[in-house]
């Protein structure tokens, strides 16, 4: 029965949770919002740097799927820029890479958890529900 509550309660929190894509490739994308709505995530998605700002800016997420080379601001650009310009606390940021080991390098130290671009949407599925990927 302890099993059943559990299981419930997340699904529960899961549901209430906002998740921005932002990637502009159709088949990442795709499996992206096939992984959130397996979690019954509310998905929205952006497929340019300059249109992931203007979302962030007007909605508030729980956690954002974000490629690094975007185009018009790259994944870095549009974090450094809600960072620095608004002082915004990031929500949790899983970031997409082809080329992780250069990307972990440049990182500071914050809720940015980086991972191979994948067209998987069980391993996108698998790395939001991280416990450790999204705890405070």
């Amino acid at each position: 029965m302890h099993q059943l509550a559990s299981f419930l309660w997340r699904t529960y929190i899961w549901s209430l949770m906002k998740l921005l894509v932002v990637e502009d490739k159709p088949l990442v994308v795709r499996a992206a919002e096939i992984a959130g709505e397996r979690l019954r995530m509310s998905v929205d998605c952006a497929s340019d740097g300059w249109d992931a700002i203007a979302r962030l800016e007007a909605e508030r997420y729980d956690a954002i799927l974000i490629d690094a080379d975007l185009p018009h601001r790259s994944g870095f650009g549009v974090l450094a820029f809600l960072h620095e310009e608004h002082g915004r606390e990031l929500p949790h940021v899983l970031l997409l890479s082809s080329d992780t080991g250069s990307v972990r390098r440049h990182l500071a130290e914050g809720t940015v958890r980086v991972m191979r671009t994948t067209e998987s949407a069980e391993e996108l599925e698998q790395a939001l529900q991280s416990s450790a990927a999204w705890q405070s």
